[in-house]
Protein backbone atom coordinates (compact mmCIF):
# COMPACT_ATOMS: atom_id res chain seq x y z
CA UNK A 1 0.00 0.00 0.00
CA UNK A 2 1.23 3.52 -0.81
CA UNK A 3 2.96 5.00 2.28
CA UNK A 4 1.58 8.49 1.63
CA UNK A 5 -1.96 7.05 1.52
CA UNK A 6 -1.39 5.27 4.85
CA UNK A 7 -0.04 8.47 6.43
CA UNK A 8 -2.99 10.44 5.07
CA UNK A 9 -5.42 7.94 6.58
CA UNK A 10 -3.48 8.08 9.86
CA UNK A 11 -3.75 11.87 10.05
CA UNK A 12 -7.43 11.72 9.12
CA UNK A 13 -8.09 9.19 11.89
CA UNK A 14 -6.19 11.35 14.38
CA UNK A 15 -8.19 14.40 13.33
CA UNK A 16 -11.46 12.60 14.12
CA UNK A 17 -10.02 11.11 17.31
CA UNK A 18 -8.97 14.47 18.77
CA UNK A 19 -12.48 15.87 18.35
CA UNK A 20 -13.76 12.86 20.28
CA UNK A 21 -11.12 13.55 22.97
CA UNK A 22 -12.24 17.18 23.16
CA UNK A 23 -15.92 16.22 23.51
CA UNK A 24 -15.24 13.34 25.91
CA UNK A 25 -13.11 15.47 28.28
CA UNK A 26 -15.71 18.22 28.36
CA UNK A 27 -18.55 15.77 29.00
CA UNK A 28 -16.66 14.06 31.85
CA UNK A 29 -15.81 17.37 33.53
CA UNK A 30 -19.37 18.64 33.39
CA UNK A 31 -20.75 15.42 34.84
CA UNK A 32 -18.22 15.74 37.69
CA UNK A 33 -19.12 19.39 38.21
CA UNK A 34 -22.82 18.53 38.19
CA UNK A 35 -22.19 16.14 41.11
CA UNK A 36 -20.30 18.90 42.96
CA UNK A 37 -23.13 21.40 42.41
CA UNK A 38 -25.65 18.84 43.58
CA UNK A 39 -23.70 18.12 46.78
CA UNK A 40 -23.20 21.81 47.65
CA UNK A 41 -26.55 23.09 46.33
CA UNK A 42 -25.06 25.39 43.71
CA UNK A 43 -28.39 25.40 41.87
CA UNK A 44 -27.69 27.98 39.10
CA UNK A 45 -24.47 26.22 38.06
CA UNK A 46 -26.11 22.78 38.40
CA UNK A 47 -28.84 23.84 35.94
CA UNK A 48 -26.17 25.25 33.61
CA UNK A 49 -24.30 21.93 33.76
CA UNK A 50 -27.40 19.96 32.78
CA UNK A 51 -27.51 22.07 29.63
CA UNK A 52 -23.75 21.53 29.13
CA UNK A 53 -24.10 17.75 29.41
CA UNK A 54 -26.92 17.76 26.85
CA UNK A 55 -24.77 19.98 24.64
CA UNK A 56 -21.92 17.42 24.54
CA UNK A 57 -24.31 14.54 23.96
CA UNK A 58 -25.43 16.45 20.85
CA UNK A 59 -21.76 16.98 19.93
CA UNK A 60 -21.14 13.21 20.03
CA UNK A 61 -24.16 12.68 17.75
CA UNK A 62 -22.76 15.26 15.32
CA UNK A 63 -19.33 13.58 15.38
CA UNK A 64 -20.91 10.27 14.37
CA UNK A 65 -22.31 12.05 11.32
CA UNK A 66 -18.88 13.48 10.52
CA UNK A 67 -19.79 17.07 11.39
CA UNK A 68 -16.64 17.77 13.39
CA UNK A 69 -16.44 21.51 12.84
CA UNK A 70 -20.03 22.18 13.94
CA UNK A 71 -19.43 19.98 16.98
CA UNK A 72 -16.32 21.98 17.87
CA UNK A 73 -18.05 25.37 17.60
CA UNK A 74 -20.86 24.17 19.85
CA UNK A 75 -18.31 22.89 22.36
CA UNK A 76 -16.25 26.08 22.21
CA UNK A 77 -19.29 28.32 22.82
CA UNK A 78 -20.30 26.10 25.75
CA UNK A 79 -16.81 26.32 27.31
CA UNK A 80 -16.55 30.12 27.23
CA UNK A 81 -20.15 30.64 28.38
CA UNK A 82 -19.75 28.11 31.18
CA UNK A 83 -16.44 29.61 32.32
CA UNK A 84 -18.05 33.06 32.27
CA UNK A 85 -21.13 31.90 34.21
CA UNK A 86 -19.17 29.81 36.74
CA UNK A 87 -16.85 32.76 37.47
CA UNK A 88 -19.85 35.03 38.18
CA UNK A 89 -21.71 32.38 40.19
CA UNK A 90 -18.80 31.23 42.41
CA UNK A 91 -16.12 33.90 41.95
CA UNK A 92 -12.75 33.96 40.18
CA UNK A 93 -10.97 32.27 43.12
CA UNK A 94 -12.32 28.87 42.06
CA UNK A 95 -10.22 28.88 38.87
CA UNK A 96 -12.96 28.52 36.25
CA UNK A 97 -11.46 31.43 34.34
CA UNK A 98 -8.47 29.16 33.53
CA UNK A 99 -10.61 27.45 30.89
CA UNK A 100 -10.54 30.65 28.83
CA UNK A 101 -6.77 30.13 28.55
CA UNK A 102 -7.21 26.44 27.70
CA UNK A 103 -9.26 27.40 24.64
CA UNK A 104 -6.12 28.86 23.02
CA UNK A 105 -4.27 25.56 22.25
CA UNK A 106 -7.60 23.78 21.68
CA UNK A 107 -8.77 26.31 19.11
CA UNK A 108 -5.51 26.37 17.14
CA UNK A 109 -5.18 22.59 17.23
CA UNK A 110 -8.74 21.66 16.33
CA UNK A 111 -9.35 24.36 13.74
CA UNK A 112 -5.93 24.29 12.07
CA UNK A 113 -6.08 23.14 8.46
CA UNK A 114 -3.00 23.11 6.19
CA UNK A 115 -5.26 23.46 3.16
CA UNK A 116 -7.35 26.34 4.50
CA UNK A 117 -5.62 29.71 4.92
CA UNK A 118 -8.70 31.12 6.68
CA UNK A 119 -8.40 28.66 9.59
CA UNK A 120 -5.71 30.77 11.33
CA UNK A 121 -7.91 33.86 11.02
CA UNK A 122 -10.90 32.04 12.52
CA UNK A 123 -8.71 30.76 15.36
CA UNK A 124 -7.46 34.26 16.17
CA UNK A 125 -11.02 35.59 16.28
CA UNK A 126 -12.07 32.87 18.72
CA UNK A 127 -8.99 33.44 20.90
CA UNK A 128 -9.77 37.18 20.97
CA UNK A 129 -13.35 36.37 21.99
CA UNK A 130 -12.02 34.18 24.81
CA UNK A 131 -9.80 37.04 25.98
CA UNK A 132 -12.72 39.53 26.02
CA UNK A 133 -14.95 37.21 28.04
CA UNK A 134 -12.08 36.29 30.37
CA UNK A 135 -11.41 39.98 31.08
CA UNK A 136 -15.08 40.78 31.55
CA UNK A 137 -15.76 37.82 33.85
CA UNK A 138 -12.75 38.63 36.01
CA UNK A 139 -13.66 42.33 36.24
CA UNK A 140 -17.30 41.60 37.11
CA UNK A 141 -16.31 39.00 39.74
CA UNK A 142 -14.09 41.63 41.36
CA UNK A 143 -16.86 44.26 41.37
CA UNK A 144 -19.81 42.08 42.44
CA UNK A 145 -20.20 39.41 45.07
CA UNK A 146 -20.60 35.79 43.83
CA UNK A 147 -24.20 34.73 43.18
CA UNK A 148 -23.78 31.57 45.27
CA UNK A 149 -21.95 32.06 48.53
CA UNK A 150 -21.83 29.90 51.69
CA UNK A 151 -19.37 28.58 54.25
CA UNK A 152 -19.58 25.08 52.77
CA UNK A 153 -18.76 26.36 49.29
CA UNK A 154 -15.92 28.55 50.63
CA UNK A 155 -14.26 25.47 52.16
CA UNK A 156 -13.96 23.93 48.68
CA UNK A 157 -12.21 26.94 47.11
CA UNK A 158 -8.70 25.49 47.27
CA UNK A 159 -9.84 22.01 46.24
CA UNK A 160 -11.82 23.24 43.23
CA UNK A 161 -9.04 25.67 42.23
CA UNK A 162 -6.51 22.81 42.23
CA UNK A 163 -8.88 20.56 40.27
CA UNK A 164 -9.51 23.27 37.67
CA UNK A 165 -5.79 24.14 37.47
CA UNK A 166 -4.83 20.49 37.01
CA UNK A 167 -7.56 19.98 34.41
CA UNK A 168 -6.46 23.07 32.51
CA UNK A 169 -2.80 21.96 32.43
CA UNK A 170 -3.72 18.39 31.43
CA UNK A 171 -5.99 19.55 28.61
CA UNK A 172 -3.42 22.05 27.33
CA UNK A 173 -0.73 19.35 27.46
CA UNK A 174 -2.90 16.80 25.61
CA UNK A 175 -3.61 19.17 22.72
CA UNK A 176 -0.02 20.37 22.60
CA UNK A 177 1.17 16.74 22.34
CA UNK A 178 -1.39 16.08 19.60
CA UNK A 179 -0.11 19.14 17.74
CA UNK A 180 3.50 17.91 18.03
CA UNK A 181 2.48 14.47 16.76
CA UNK A 182 0.58 15.97 13.83
CA UNK A 183 3.54 18.18 12.95
CA UNK A 184 5.87 15.15 13.00
CA UNK A 185 3.46 13.15 10.85
CA UNK A 186 3.15 16.02 8.39
CA UNK A 187 6.97 16.27 8.18
CA UNK A 188 7.25 12.49 7.62
CA UNK A 189 4.60 12.69 4.92
CA UNK A 190 6.50 15.54 3.23
CA UNK A 191 9.78 13.61 3.50
CA UNK A 192 8.28 10.46 1.96
CA UNK A 193 6.60 12.46 -0.79
CA UNK A 194 9.93 14.14 -1.60
CA UNK A 195 11.56 10.70 -1.76
CA UNK A 196 8.86 9.52 -4.18
CA UNK A 197 9.31 12.62 -6.33
CA UNK A 198 13.07 12.14 -6.28
CA UNK A 199 12.65 8.55 -7.50
CA UNK A 200 10.26 9.72 -10.24
CA UNK A 201 12.74 12.41 -11.28
CA UNK A 202 15.79 10.11 -11.31
CA UNK A 203 14.42 6.73 -12.35
CA UNK A 204 12.89 5.16 -15.42
CA UNK A 205 9.33 4.19 -14.49
CA UNK A 206 9.31 0.90 -16.42
CA UNK A 207 12.63 -0.65 -15.40
CA UNK A 208 13.44 1.23 -12.20
CA UNK A 209 16.91 2.06 -13.56
CA UNK A 210 18.41 5.54 -13.60
CA UNK A 211 17.02 7.71 -16.40
CA UNK A 212 18.98 9.56 -19.08
CA UNK A 213 19.18 12.88 -17.24
CA UNK A 214 20.53 11.33 -14.05
CA UNK A 215 23.07 9.19 -15.91
CA UNK A 216 24.33 12.23 -17.82
CA UNK A 217 24.94 13.97 -14.49
CA UNK A 218 26.87 10.91 -13.22
CA UNK A 219 29.07 10.82 -16.32
CA UNK A 220 29.77 14.56 -16.13
CA UNK A 221 30.73 14.26 -12.46
CA UNK A 222 32.98 11.25 -13.06
CA UNK A 223 34.70 12.97 -15.98
CA UNK A 224 35.37 16.03 -13.83
CA UNK A 225 36.90 13.74 -11.19
CA UNK A 226 38.94 12.01 -13.90
CA UNK A 227 40.43 15.32 -15.04
CA UNK A 228 41.62 15.94 -11.47
CA UNK A 229 42.71 12.44 -10.36
CA UNK A 230 42.95 10.50 -13.65
CA UNK A 231 40.98 7.69 -12.03
CA UNK A 232 39.84 5.50 -14.97
CA UNK A 233 36.25 4.71 -15.86
CA UNK A 234 34.50 3.25 -18.89
CA UNK A 235 31.22 3.79 -20.65
CA UNK A 236 29.19 0.95 -22.20
CA UNK A 237 26.23 1.63 -24.49
CA UNK A 238 24.16 -1.42 -25.42
CA UNK A 239 21.12 -1.88 -27.61
CA UNK A 240 18.68 -4.81 -27.97
CA UNK A 241 18.99 -6.32 -31.45
CA UNK A 242 15.87 -6.30 -33.63
CA UNK A 243 13.70 -5.05 -30.80
CA UNK A 244 11.19 -3.55 -33.24
CA UNK A 245 10.34 -7.08 -34.44
CA UNK A 246 9.39 -8.04 -30.89
CA UNK A 247 7.00 -5.10 -30.59
CA UNK A 248 5.57 -5.63 -34.06
CA UNK A 249 5.00 -9.38 -33.69
CA UNK A 250 4.01 -9.71 -30.00
CA UNK A 251 3.01 -6.19 -29.00
CA UNK A 252 4.38 -3.49 -26.75
CA UNK A 253 3.39 -5.36 -23.57
CA UNK A 254 5.80 -8.09 -24.57
CA UNK A 255 8.41 -5.44 -25.37
CA UNK A 256 8.00 -4.06 -21.84
CA UNK A 257 8.55 -7.54 -20.38
CA UNK A 258 11.76 -7.87 -22.43
CA UNK A 259 13.02 -4.46 -21.27
CA UNK A 260 12.37 -5.29 -17.61
CA UNK A 261 14.10 -8.66 -17.90
CA UNK A 262 17.13 -7.09 -19.61
CA UNK A 263 17.26 -4.50 -16.82
CA UNK A 264 17.14 -7.28 -14.22
CA UNK A 265 19.99 -9.23 -15.86
CA UNK A 266 22.20 -6.16 -16.26
CA UNK A 267 21.52 -5.11 -12.66
CA UNK A 268 22.54 -8.55 -11.38
CA UNK A 269 25.90 -8.27 -13.17
CA UNK A 270 26.88 -4.71 -12.23
CA UNK A 271 28.78 -3.75 -9.08
CA UNK A 272 27.51 -1.43 -6.34
CA UNK A 273 29.78 1.42 -7.44
CA UNK A 274 28.72 1.15 -11.11
CA UNK A 275 25.76 3.00 -12.63
CA UNK A 276 23.15 1.52 -14.94
CA UNK A 277 20.44 3.38 -16.79
CA UNK A 278 17.84 3.01 -19.48
CA UNK A 279 19.20 5.46 -22.01
CA UNK A 280 16.07 5.47 -24.12
CA UNK A 281 13.83 2.98 -25.94
CA UNK A 282 15.71 -0.33 -26.08
CA UNK A 283 19.08 1.27 -25.34
CA UNK A 284 20.91 0.96 -22.00
CA UNK A 285 24.03 2.64 -20.66
CA UNK A 286 26.47 1.28 -18.07
CA UNK A 287 29.09 3.38 -16.27
CA UNK A 288 31.96 1.22 -14.95
CA UNK A 289 34.07 2.85 -12.24
CA UNK A 290 37.82 2.25 -11.86
CA UNK A 291 37.94 0.26 -15.11
CA UNK A 292 39.77 0.80 -18.44
CA UNK A 293 38.42 -0.09 -21.89
CA UNK A 294 39.97 -3.55 -22.28
CA UNK A 295 38.57 -4.73 -18.94
CA UNK A 296 35.28 -3.03 -19.72
CA UNK A 297 35.06 -5.01 -22.98
CA UNK A 298 35.55 -8.25 -21.04
CA UNK A 299 32.75 -7.25 -18.64
CA UNK A 300 30.51 -6.27 -21.56
CA UNK A 301 31.20 -9.68 -23.12
CA UNK A 302 29.86 -11.31 -19.94
CA UNK A 303 26.79 -9.11 -20.21
CA UNK A 304 26.31 -10.12 -23.84
CA UNK A 305 26.68 -13.85 -23.14
CA UNK A 306 24.33 -13.78 -20.14
CA UNK A 307 21.62 -11.94 -22.06
CA UNK A 308 21.85 -14.22 -25.09
CA UNK A 309 21.42 -17.24 -22.77
CA UNK A 310 18.43 -15.78 -20.93
CA UNK A 311 14.95 -17.13 -21.63
CA UNK A 312 12.28 -14.45 -21.43
CA UNK A 313 8.73 -15.71 -20.93
CA UNK A 314 5.74 -13.80 -22.16
CA UNK A 315 2.45 -15.65 -21.76
CA UNK A 316 2.96 -18.93 -23.67
CA UNK A 317 5.98 -17.66 -25.61
CA UNK A 318 9.65 -18.08 -24.68
CA UNK A 319 11.90 -15.43 -26.23
CA UNK A 320 15.63 -15.10 -26.66
CA UNK A 321 17.20 -11.76 -27.46
CA UNK A 322 20.70 -10.48 -28.10
CA UNK A 323 22.41 -7.15 -27.55
CA UNK A 324 25.23 -5.22 -29.21
CA UNK A 325 27.68 -3.23 -27.08
CA UNK A 326 29.88 -0.18 -27.72
CA UNK A 327 32.64 0.60 -25.19
CA UNK A 328 34.80 3.70 -24.57
CA UNK A 329 36.84 5.00 -21.66
CA UNK A 330 37.92 8.36 -20.32
CA UNK A 331 41.56 8.03 -21.44
CA UNK A 332 40.68 8.02 -25.15
CA UNK A 333 38.29 10.99 -24.90
CA UNK A 334 38.81 14.70 -24.37
CA UNK A 335 35.33 15.28 -22.89
CA UNK A 336 32.37 13.32 -21.59
CA UNK A 337 30.49 14.20 -24.79
CA UNK A 338 33.20 12.56 -26.90
CA UNK A 339 32.98 9.47 -24.67
CA UNK A 340 29.31 9.18 -25.52
CA UNK A 341 29.95 9.67 -29.24
CA UNK A 342 32.78 7.13 -29.32
CA UNK A 343 30.79 4.44 -27.50
CA UNK A 344 27.76 5.16 -29.67
CA UNK A 345 29.79 4.93 -32.91
CA UNK A 346 31.22 1.58 -31.80
CA UNK A 347 27.72 0.34 -30.99
CA UNK A 348 26.58 1.10 -34.53
CA UNK A 349 29.73 -0.45 -35.91
CA UNK A 350 28.76 -3.66 -34.11
CA UNK A 351 25.23 -3.41 -35.50
CA UNK A 352 26.54 -3.12 -39.05
CA UNK A 353 28.93 -6.07 -38.59
CA UNK A 354 26.27 -8.59 -37.59
CA UNK A 355 25.02 -7.54 -34.12
CA UNK A 356 25.31 -9.55 -30.87
CA UNK A 357 28.89 -8.42 -30.23
CA UNK A 358 31.09 -6.08 -28.22
CA UNK A 359 33.11 -3.36 -29.97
Amino acid sequence: MDSSFVESRSLEALSKFKFHIFTGICLFMHISLFVYCLLFSVIPLMIFNIGSILCYVICFALLKKGKTEISFYIGYIEIILHAFAATLILGHSFGFSLYFLVTVPMVFNLLHDYNDKKSARRSLILVFLSFILYTCSYALSCIYEPICHSDAIDKTVMFLFLVNSLSAFVIASIFSLIFIYEADEAMNKLYNKNKELNVLANRDTLTGLYNRRTMTEHVMKMYEDYEKSHSPFALVICDIDDFKKVNDSLGHDCGDVVLKEIARVLTSLTRENDFLCRWGGEEFLILLNQIERNTAKEIAERFRAKISEAEIRYKDTVLSVTMTFGVSDARESDSYESMFRLADNRLYEGKENGKNQVV
